[in-house]
């Protein structure tokens, strides 16, 4: 059972460091909107809309969502590197 256990990870390593690249471009994405989204003051408010975005601040900012992605794709390539670093000693 092993073995099979090893067969089936060194399938799955190269979809982790994927997975990995996709979710930093996903990241990166994030980034970009977050720098290059339209600013408020290029918009005209009016008084309700001043008065409902100063009560309600964003849960999830998008440059918190790009750390997230950017975070844990470095971490899945980080651990298909590790482990292809061990399946290389063996």
């Amino acid at each position: 059972m092993n073995q099979a256990h090893e067969e089936i990870e060194k399938k799955l390593i190269p979809r982790l460091k994927y997975t990995g690249y996709l979710l930093i471009v996903f990241g990166i994405i994030a980034l970009g909107y977050h720098f290059f989204s339209e600013p408020a003051e290029e918009r005209i408010l009016t008084e309700e809309e001043m008065l409902t975005a100063l009560e309600d601040p964003p849960l999830i900012s998008m440059l918190m969502v790009a750390t997230v992605f950017g975070a844990v794709g470095a971490t899945c390539i980080t651990i298909s590197w590790r482990k292809r670093a061990q399946d290389i000693d063996r």
